[in-house]
């Protein structure tokens, strides 16, 4: 059996739990708005529609949490890592979750998987096999997409800016300073800016320099909660302690980087793999 990546599994639950989500909870209300423009309806039938969505995609969350539950269980790799991922999020209840609903036999089921995969196997690390297709050395770099997006949000402005009232002077310090602005994105697309490299001997950053993976205390990947909380992916590596025995971090936003988190994921643990064979303490990702 080939399992997935935490990643990979933190991704499948937007399409078998959010999604689901989102449809029962807009349509109902997509269908009163349709209806209230064409037939007279009573302000109350619209109220009754608000709370009744707002109810059924909870229950249905709770359900296809349970389904993705189970089909987690029996395919990530590491489901310690799992747990650790899904716990770090704002509004976890735990994994398993704890508010679930579905039949007995599902329940019963995921109790089942969770001792056969956690309380029996505490520490469930599968050997994987290396992949061959990679360097020897991963150079990791900024998001081009995300560049991107910000030149054309800076030509938007200069469209702006030169269709407005202002006076011909400030005009034109405002779009030379917006097409400054819009050229630094544009170079930083073409060429962005290196993050980090991976290895089979460790990482290296800027700020850090070197870091061998002898050195490291524990490398994962972490949701944290954004403007808006909005779910931000983070990396991060935390070294051992040199002097002082304080653990110090290396944490990078999943976003800024030029490839996903299960990419990511998958790439380390083909490195440490390799850095496994002859570690005298093993390090493993999550």
């Amino acid at each position: 059996m080939e399992f997935v990546t935490v990643s990979q599994a933190v991704k499948k639950a937007g399409m078998m739990i959010a999604l689901p989500v989102c449809i029962v909870l807009c349509f109902p209300m997509i269908i009163m708005i349709i209806m209230s423009t064409l037939f007279s309806i009573a302000p109350l039938w619209g109220i009754i529609t608000i709370v009744g969505s707002f109810i059924l995609a909870i229950l249905t969350g709770m359900y296809c949490t349970l389904k993705w539950e189970i089909w987690a269980l029996k395919n990530v790799a590491d489901v310690h890592a799992l747990k650790s991922r899904i716990e770090s999020q704002l509004f976890s209840t735990g994994f398993p979750s704890k508010w679930i609903i579905g039949s007995k036999h599902d329940k019963e089921l995921i109790k089942q998987l969770w001792e056969d995969r956690a309380l029996r196997n505490p520490v469930y690390k599968p050997a994987i096999s290396y992949d061959y297709t990679l360097p020897e050395e991963m150079i990791i770099t900024g998001s081009r997409m995300q560049n991107a997006i910000l030149i054309f949000c800076c030509v938007g402005l200069i469209y702006i800016s030169s269709t407005s009232i202002f006076a011909k002077v400030k005009l034109s310090i405002i779009v030379a300073i917006e097409s400054l602005i819009g050229l630094y994105f544009l170079y930083k697309t073409i060429a962005p800016a290196k993050k980090f490299t991976l290895s089979a001997k460790g990482i290296w950053t800027k700020k850090t320099g070197v870091i061998n993976w002898e050195n490291v205390f524990k490398i994962y990947i972490w949701d944290d909660i954004g403007q808006g909380f909005s779910k931000v992916e983070k990396f991060s590596v935390i070294q051992k302690g040199l002097i002082t025995q304080k653990k110090k971090a290396v944490v990078f936003a999943i976003k800024d980087i030029n490839i996903s988190s299960s990419r990511l994921e998958y790439i380390i643990k083909n490195y440490l793999f390799v850095y496994n064979k002859k570690a005298i303490n093993p390090l493993y990702f999550g």
